[in-house]
């Protein structure tokens, strides 16, 4: 798991990486809430061999991304798999908007929040990745065309 720099007072570049990564956060946990919203099975612990457990995870990620595709292009008012509203979205100030399916999967106890674990200290490979990632970030072929505005404008998107 990457972790954001921490502080307020960050240069562009490091603004740019923890922006980019809240967005890609935000994209798997809606992967994993839709794909929990609509398939019960993971609402709750799978009790099966690790095997099986293996190839449900697999027929459910499958189905999903089959889905999605089927979806692609419709019109948001007559999507039934993943209608309007049902992901998590950010407003024009950057605050995240949560999706419908949260009121779907809240208190089960297939999906939950993971704890804390070990400490703050993480290694130097990790160091690294994350100083690669934020320099991929800035470049012509890592950057996307939004992000110095967004960086700039302190989290608001340009109308």
């Amino acid at each position: 798991m990457m972790k954001p720099y921490p502080g307020k007072f960050l240069d562009k570049k490091l603004k740019i990486f923890n922006y980019r990564l809240s967005r890609a956060r935000r994209v798997v946990e809606n992967a994993f809430g839709i794909t929990a919203a609509r398939w019960r099975v993971l609402r709750r612990p799978i009790m099966a061999s690790a095997k099986k457990v293996a190839s449900i995870t697999k027929a459910v990620c499958a189905l999903h991304n089959y889905l999605m595709l089927e979806e692609f292009g419709i019109p948001n008012s007559s999507k039934r798999y993943c209608p309007a509203g049902f992901v998590d979205t950010e407003d024009r100030y950057g605050q995240n908007l949560p999706g419908g399916w949260r009121s779907l999967t809240e208190g089960d106890t297939g999906l939950q929040q993971i704890s804390r674990q070990g400490s703050n200290n993480y290694s130097r490979n990790a160091k690294s990745v994350q100083n690669l990632l934020t320099n991929y970030f800035c470049s012509p072929e890592g950057e996307v065309p939004w992000q110095y505005a967004y960086v700039q404008n302190n989290g608001r998107q340009e109308k």
